[in-house]
């Protein structure tokens, strides 16, 4: 047992650069992504299975944005004060509570807001914590790479789940998904009971949040929040809407899309540190593109291209601008501030695509204005 462990202390060096802080990003962050990869993309098919209009859903999902702006400077604040490690206790569990009602909608109609409120006290917590501490334990020079390994472990953990989360859904029900996916998000809790806690200044202002921001960066995280949300919830509606509603179908073409993500990450991490602002101008330029091509896709061999092809391009987007923030949030002191501003900003942008989905009859407008808002990655 003890050569086991002095073999796994090794691993666990090596993959997080001697860095502990980054290893427990690693371990917490890859078992939430298998989970929240089982669920997450089945949930807007999964109201329109249960009867909910489109306008409703999308309500839901705009009131989450509303809620994470709203929550997000409080919730700094009582992480500050009270430890970031026991706010992502809080997150966890209001992300079980928000499956469990979930799960329970076809037989008790928890009301959506409720199931909106609940999920976004859980990100925004977690996003916090996240955010922090991979802005604290990434190195100037070497994020690219960094988060290239993160995303690289988070990928193989989390690379099955939208597949084994489809035919779960398929074969067996949201109730069986439902509790594996609390299971997992148990088990995410794990890493924390073995880490220390990082005591962060308590003085936070919200004059702090928004004081000598500049408006290009404010753009580049709305079109994120937009990005973001193209891809986590219109492209598995349109998917489900006009080219299948097989549960099964889209957890393949989510699960190749992570092939290619997961087969490219570490080349591109190196690139990214190389070049930030030219891996996330490209990755942008590609990613209109293929937002142009999927607004024409009838066939799901043709969905099977794309999400594989997007799995690339993403992943450059994803490495990019993650690692462009944390050094920008790196250069302002302890970063705090500009992490608040950044989670306000991406969840406003989801806002503003939010309201065009509710308010449009035809949402190719809105896959084709998104298209074109990716070429603004380049201000960046």
């Amino acid at each position: 047992m003890k050569e086991i462990y002095i073999f796994y202390t090794k691993i666990k060096q090596k993959i997080s650069f001697g860095n502990r802080e980054l290893s427990e990003i690693f371990v917490t962050e890859g078992i939430r992504s298998f989970g929240k990869g089982m669920l997450n993309i089945f949930i807007p098919l999964y109201l329109i299975n249960l009867g909910y209009s489109l306008k409703v859903i999308v309500l839901m999902y705009l009131l989450e944005s509303i809620f994470h702006i709203l929550f997000v400077i409080p919730a700094t604040k009582i992480s500050c004060k009270l430890g970031f490690k026991k706010m992502n206790f809080i997150s966890t569990f209001a992300y079980m509570a928000f499956v469990y009602l979930l799960i329970m909608l076809p037989s008790f109609r928890t009301p959506l807001f409720v199931l909106a409120l609940l999920k976004q006290i859980s990100d925004v917590f977690y996003a916090i914590w996240y955010h922090t501490q991979a802005t604290r334990s990434t190195n100037e020079g070497k994020r690219g790479i960094q988060l290239g390994v993160k995303d690289l472990i988070s990928g193989i953990v989390g690379l099955p789940a939208p597949l084994i989360g489809g035919l779960i859904l398929a074969f067996m029900g949201i109730k069986v998904l439902g509790i594996v996916v609390l299971i997992v998000f148990a088990l995410s809790t794990l890493p924390l009971y073995f880490s220390y806690e990082n005591k962060i200044r308590d003085d936070l202002s919200v004059k702090e949040v928004f004081v000598s921001k500049k408006l290009r960066h404010a753009i580049v995280f709305m079109v994120h929040g937009i990005d973001n949300m193209l891809n986590d919830f219109v492209w598995p509606v349109f998917i489900f809407l006009n080219i299948t509603n097989k549960y099964e179908v889209l957890g393949v073409a989510s699960f190749l899309g992570n092939i290619f993500s997961l087969a490219m990450n570490v080349i591109i991490g190196k690139l990214v540190d190389i070049n930030k602002k030219l891996m996330l101008s490209l990755g942008g330029i590609i990613e209109a593109i293929l937002w142009i091509i999927k607004s024409f896709t009838k066939s799901i061999y043709g969905l099977f291209v794309l999400n594989s092809a997007s799995g690339i391009s993403n992943t450059m987007i994803s490495l990019s601008f993650g690692a462009r923030s944390y050094d920008i949030a790196n250069e302002t002191g302890d970063g705090l501030p500009f992490i608040i501003f950044r989670e306000i900003m991406i969840h406003s942008g989801r806002l503003i695509l939010y309201t065009g989905l509710y308010l449009l009859a035809n949402w190719i407008y809105a896959i084709w204005a998104g298209a074109g808002l990716y070429l603004l990655y380049t201000l960046f």
